[in-house]
């Protein structure tokens, strides 16, 4: 059931830049299995902890906005986004995988990320097909790196707690989080300069 879960898991990761409709799919596989796996064995991750109190806020503060909000424009549905990548942060925490499963997580992110920035790329630059460089299922390449962010600052999460000998796989991981938000800054950058808006460099 594991391996299961995990393949799950990859495939969320591979698709979350690509297609909607399978990412909610596997979004719902992946915490049905997980909630399984975890009653089967009845281990939950361990204590709860100040990280878990932070991730639940989180997604409750989405709702919460939700209620209270002034401008009325699907807000509800955005609450829901929270939910899910906040249920996946916290499903992540509390899973103890091995770093050899985190790694491979990461692999699936790079891949479809690479994947649906290729095929943006080529839809906004050489067909003409969209007006903004973004990925197929959000309208801005930034929404989906934030997303992106999320996931590998898990991982460097998971790096952190472990034991001394895997102190350079959590370097790494910090690594690659810090390269990935100034990747999303520079997409932005230098796509608003390829369509001619330069403004971007004249603001105070």
């Amino acid at each position: 059931m594991l391996n299961i879960e995990l393949i799950a898991l990859y495939a969320f990761a591979l698709v979350l830049p690509m297609f909607e409709a399978p990412k909610n799919l596997l979004w719902i596989i992946y915490a049905v299995l997980w909630i399984a796996n975890r009653s089967r064995t009845r281990d939950f991750g361990g204590p709860w902890t100040a990280w878990d109190t932070l991730i639940s806020a989180w997604i409750v503060s989405g709702y919460a906005a939700a209620a209270f909000a002034g401008l009325h424009n699907n807000e509800w549905l955005s609450a829901f986004d929270i939910l899910r990548y906040g249920s996946i942060l916290l499903f992540l925490k509390r899973s103890r995988y091995e770093p050899v499963a985190l790694q491979r997580l990461l692999t699936c992110i790079a891949i479809g990320t690479a994947a649906a920035l290729a095929r943006g790329a080529y839809e906004h630059w050489v067909t003409k097909q969209h007006d903004l460089l973004g990925l197929n299922s959000k309208c801005f390449i930034s929404n989906v790196f934030q997303v992106l962010d999320v996931l590998l600052m898990t991982q460097v999460q998971h790096w952190l707690h472990m034991n001394n000998t895997h102190t350079c796989m959590g370097i790494h991981g910090n690594l690659s989080v810090m390269f990935c938000a100034y990747l999303k800054d520079l997409v932005n950058i230098f796509g608003q300069v390829f369509d001619g808006d330069r403004s971007i460099f004249n603001k105070a």
